[in-house]
């Protein structure tokens, strides 16, 4: 798979510290989130989870938005319960749900298999318009979400083509079985976000921008396509050429 050559550039916000990126992101998704609200009954919100996010969450959760008309989802979930420390779900719970009340939509569930989850969730996420927000971030490897580049099954996860909304995925690299929204239905939103901070992942952005194809960096297929707007939110000096 090819980057499409008819692909929006990002834009590119970069701040002086992660703090700093942390409250533009927040004052800029709290924005989108009122404007979507203004024209309709619910919102939709894709976070991420990581420690990346943390501070932004936390600072979007003491926003005084209507969040009972908010539903917030993960745009990826390891296999694991919710209380387990890694799950993106306990994160995400502690930082925003629960403090705000918003709605939340669980990839994990409490399923015993990922074929029963992955069915709930294709019926759910299919009952969904486009998502308002989806905020993703990015790993030293080049994924996002789960999309990961020694995974068996990226090509599907990532053809702009797919009409399924989630896939079951061993990232081969990293542990636990995960869950991830696909690349179709990821950038079927008014407004996509990549959140990233430090040196070492600008230095990814940028080699992955520098790629040719999709399957080393799957970052690329959010950064080089013609579906959803892109804004790149940083703490580092970032130029993409």
């Amino acid at each position: 798979m090819s980057p499409s050559p008819s692909f929006r550039q990002p834009l590119v916000h970069s701040f002086k510290d992660p703090e700093a990126v942390d409250a533009a992101l927040c004052t800029q998704v709290s924005e989108w989130l009122v404007a979507a609200l203004a024209i309709k009954d619910r919102a939709t919100l894709v976070v991420s989870g990581g420690t990346t996010p943390v501070g932004f969450l936390r600072l979007l959760a003491q926003q005084a938005l209507p969040w009972a008309r908010v539903l917030v989802t993960l745009a990826d979930e390891r296999w694991v319960a919710a209380v387990d420390q890694d799950s993106n779900e306990r994160l995400v719970r502690e930082c925003l749900v629960d403090p705000t009340g918003a709605a939340f939509l669980s990839l994990r569930g409490h399923e015993h298999e990922c074929s029963e989850a992955l069915l709930r969730l294709d019926a759910q996420l299919a009952g969904l318009d486009a998502f308002d927000v989806v905020v993703l971030g990015m790993g030293g490897d080049g994924h996002t979400a789960s999309l990961f580049p020694q995974a068996a099954n990226l090509a599907e996860l990532m053809d702009f083509e797919n009409p399924n909304n989630c896939a079951l995925v061993d990232p081969v690299t990293a542990p636990h079985l995960r869950i991830t929204q696909t690349l179709s239905r990821l950038l079927n939103s008014q407004h996509v976000v990549i959140h990233i901070t430090g040196a070492a992942k600008c230095d990814v952005l940028r080699q992955a921008w520098d790629a040719e194809g999709f399957d080393d960096w799957p970052i690329v297929s959010v950064l080089k396509q013609s579906r959803a707007p892109v804004i790149i939110y940083t703490d580092e000096p970032l130029q993409l050429s």
